[in-house]
């Protein structure tokens, strides 16, 4: 955790609505590479596992002594196709990883979507200062017009506060980030994009 951060959370930097989306974007092609990766593993390892299967030690050639010749290409089939399900488990995991950062970034840019509102406190929590320093900034007209107020006490929305924070040159904010632990998994993700 920060130093400069009073309250709980994780610090994270403020970046806007179009970067987020150009990582999401960036992170979406990259899985459609490696689900097309997979699939060429895939295929290879279907097409390795039938040639092996397809292999009958008495049809195998031998030569002059009686020793099989292409008893290897069997063995080296059976070895090929092991490597192919290792690397296939790699890639897999290589784009789960990609799915849990999307569904992290997705998240993120819901910080800056959603309408939610914030008082004085939890802007004070999010971008890490006492709970006096909002008050003290309205005082002075730094911080930006109240979005509206409920029983007079005004309320600001997360994106705005978020725009202004970013303008004002802070960069980072405190939050925890409401990530679902189903979202994004499995193969349910490429019919989602």
């Amino acid at each position: 955790m920060d130093a400069r951060f009073i309250g709980s959370g994780t610090v994270r930097p403020i970046r806007t609505v179009a970067a987020i989306d150009a990582e999401i974007a960036e992170l979406e092609s990259s899985i459609l590479a490696l689900g097309a990766a997979v699939d060429d593993v895939d295929s290879r390892i279907d097409s390795d596992e039938f040639d092996a299967g397809r292999i009958e030690i008495r049809n195998m050639p031998k030569d002059r002594h009686g020793r099989f010749i292409d008893r290897t290409s069997t063995l080296n089939a059976a070895t090929h196709i092991t490597a192919a399900r290792k690397r296939r488990a790699e890639l897999a995991s290589e784009r789960a990883a990609m799915r849990r950062e999307i569904a992290e970034l997705r998240a993120e840019r819901r910080l800056w979507t959603d309408k939610t509102p914030l008082g004085m406190v939890e802007i004070a929590a999010m971008l890490g200062y006492s709970a006096v320093a909002p008050r003290q900034w309205k005082r002075r007209s730094i911080l930006p017009a109240a979005a509206g107020s409920v029983s007079g006490t005004p309320y600001w929305w997360r994106g705005d506060v978020l725009a202004w924070a970013l303008s004002r040159g802070r960069d980072r904010v405190l939050v925890d980030l409401e990530i679902p632990d189903d979202s994004w998994s499995g193969d349910d993700y490429a019919e989602a994009v």
